[in-house]
């Protein structure tokens, strides 16, 4: 494998870590870190000393990680049955970072033998939810969405029902893996949680919804959610 191969597929795994291990790690992050770095090196050992078993392995990989995306679809739908939008999106985020990186370490298996620059779609896919994550806390931390953005504002996350009182300043707090609430809203009759809160005194609108979606800030009626907080801690 060349220098710039070897490279590329490390970067993109990388890139695909940095999107939702939390920072600073906990036991579960650094074990995943380590886990899909270490697989990744001996996928290219694999690959460099024993090509032709590879080929067979990296051609199972890719049944395997289409396995992991159909199970991880259905796990999505049971999850927004019993669950919110955000449980949806969440799963559907690891389960299809899941099948991908084992889709990237097939096309590793098949193709670091020679001098072919691919990513298949697995690391495609990985680059894209990568980058579906940062853009997601950029987004955050410009208070895109807002009429106008102010230094007084705050981005608050819910602790219990209804209550806003954990501030988060860090891009790192802000990728799209890393903040989802237990319920979300609304309906239009009834107030329910939000993923994530932008409070923003004295201008007008003071009060906004991140969407996940759309990533961006939304305005919200203080009619229908006067219990929120209409100043930061």
């Amino acid at each position: 494998m060349r220098v710039g191969q070897f490279s590329l597929y490390l970067g993109v795994v990388l890139f695909w870590l940095s999107s939702w291990v939390p920072v600073p790690p906990d036991t579960i992050g650094t074990m995943a870190t380590l886990g899909c770095v270490a697989t990744y090196f001996t996928a290219v050992y694999a690959a460099a000393t024993r090509p032709s078993r590879c080929q067979r392995l990296g051609r199972a990989g890719d049944w395997v990680a289409v396995t992991v995306l159909v199970v991880g679809a259905v796990a999505a739908l049971l999850a927004g049955g019993i669950g919110t939008s955000g449980d949806v999106a969440l799963t559907l985020f690891f389960a299809a970072g899941g099948a991908a990186f084992v889709a990237l370490m097939s096309t590793v298996l098949r193709h670091a033998g020679s001098a072919t620059w691919r990513l298949g779609w697995g690391g495609i896919l990985l680059v894209g939810l990568a980058a579906w994550s940062w853009v997601s806390a950029f987004s955050m931390d410009s208070q895109r969405g807002v009429a106008a953005a102010s230094p007084a504002a705050c981005i608050l996350l819910p602790s219990g029902h209804l209550t806003y009182d954990t501030q988060i300043t860090s891009v790192w707090q802000m990728r799209l893996a890393d903040f989802a609430s237990t319920a979300t809203g609304p309906t239009g009759t009834t107030i329910l949680n939000y993923h994530a809160i932008l409070v923003s005194p004295g201008n007008n609108p003071d009060l906004y919804n991140w969407s996940k979606l759309w990533l961006r800030f939304e305005p919200l009626s203080r009619v229908l959610n006067q219990p929120f907080p209409q100043t930061c801690p």
